[in-house]
């Protein structure tokens, strides 16, 4: 019988950006590249965007990162800007430390209600 997948995290603040590492209630950011037509792609790189997980114990499951943070804050125009974008993020997540990740079955994805943009 599989062990019951927990449905409360508490989120540690400490961010990740290898899914390889990571405690009970980290965040990994990573990066989606966003698809464009060859001939507007530009020479810094494919644009982007971060979304996030949090691990559970055994496996990373998605964070609603649209629900904390506005787009504008988690897009990047190209690889020079990814990393200015990330240590930003990295500090948003800081300030999470210590609140509660809820698992919507709605949404199928871990949600962090008291952070959510109205």
């Amino acid at each position: 019988m599989s062990k019951p997948r927990p449905t409360r995290l508490i989120v540690t603040g400490h961010v990740v950006f290898d899914a390889n590492f990571g405690g009970c209630g980290d965040i990994h950011l990573y990066g989606c590249e966003i698809s464009t037509p060859a001939d507007q792609a530009s020479r810094q790189g494919p644009p982007g965007y971060f979304a996030a997980s949090i691990f559970d114990g055994s496996d990373w499951r998605r964070v609603q990162l649209s629900r904390l943070l506005p787009y504008a804050e988690r897009v990047y125009r190209g690889e020079a800007q990814r990393p200015r974008v990330a240590e930003a993020l990295r500090q948003a997540v800081l300030q999470w430390r210590g609140e509660m990740a809820v698992y919507s079955d709605e949404s199928r994805c871990f949600r962090l209600y008291a952070r959510e943009m109205l």
